[in-house]
């Protein structure tokens, strides 16, 4: 019998979209964000034209018996081999090769009267045209009004089995324009009270605020900055990899050398850096609106 998945331990368990480059994970999230309005009354509508192909929908004929034979159709999402029809953070690890970086799929039972799902699964392939009876499962209502409650960020914290690789390109970064941080006044929260805290943060905020405006960083318009600046804070460290290139990062070899055009001189280090600043590269590899 089938499984059916009711929370995200149950997610988390069953080892779906894991480890990388599979891209089960993303799917779901997308999907769950962007194909899917649940009412009050517990109906799934959907928010996309399935018949007509949207985001790479198609047909799911069932011959193997993968899923139990009902009167509705069945629609399968997410080969990565059709380009441009799912976003950059889905599709990001498609190799192209014959590897699992283009095995999972969700396939959901359709209501083309009603415009509604009927039941959602996710499944992975076993070899290049069937699918794993094993490694299917039913995502449950409960489970999915869960997914739609958490950020992305949030939901691979909570599903991920190995988190470490992020974990580590997160801890790695420091930026303290001040000379005070989030961290120190943390660091004083167990001595002092709740109110005094969260007066310390307020305070720490609006310092920063200041001090990115009194610097002038991407102003003015038409300049492109603070923009990058929030979408590095927001996206980058759960789905990107600097090494590969993604997003337009490159080696910054930090030399100490004069730049055409500056009076400042840059010291050297013996630490790698990457560099993001050209925006031509940042927008064909998706940055997205932000930029």
């Amino acid at each position: 019998m089938m499984r059916t998945l009711h929370d995200l331990s149950d997610l988390k368990e069953t080892g779906f979209g894991q480890p990388r480059p599979r891209h089960g994970l993303s799917l779901l999230w997308w999907f769950a964000h962007n194909c899917v309005k649940i009412d009050s009354n517990g109906h799934m509508t959907a928010k996309c034209d399935l018949a007509n192909g949207a985001f790479g929908f198609h047909r799911f004929y069932n011959k193997e018996t993968l899923l139990p034979k009902i009167y509705l159709p069945y629609y399968e999402v997410g080969n990565l081999s059709t380009p441009g029809s799912l976003p950059l953070y889905v599709t990001r690890h498609y190799t192209g090769e014959l590897d699992s970086s283009n095995k999972d799929r969700i396939i959901v039972s359709f209501d083309s009267g009603w415009n509604r799902f009927h039941h959602i699964y996710v499944t992975r392939h076993s070899d290049q045209t069937n699918f794993d009876p094993s490694h299917t499962f039913r995502i449950s209502l409960g489970l999915l009004r869960e997914i739609k409650r958490l950020s992305y960020e949030d939901f691979l914290r909570e599903t991920m089995n190995d988190l470490k690789p992020y974990q580590r390109r997160r801890n790695s970064i420091t930026f303290s324009p001040p000379s005070f941080s989030l961290q120190s006044l943390q660091g004083q929260r167990s001595h002092q009270s709740p109110w005094l805290f969260c007066a310390c943060c307020i305070l720490l905020i609006c310092a920063l605020l200041l001090f990115y405006k009194e610097c002038g960083l991407g102003q003015p318009w038409p300049r492109h900055g603070l923009e990058l600046l929030y979408w590095f804070d927001k996206e980058w460290f759960l789905v990107c990899d600097p090494m590969e290139e993604d997003f337009g990062f490159h080696l910054f070899e930090n030399r100490c050398s004069k730049h055409k055009g500056s009076h400042n001189t840059t010291p050297a280090s013996k630490t790698t850096a990457m560099q993001i600043a050209s925006l031509s590269p940042i927008t064909e590899r998706g940055l997205g609106k932000f930029t």
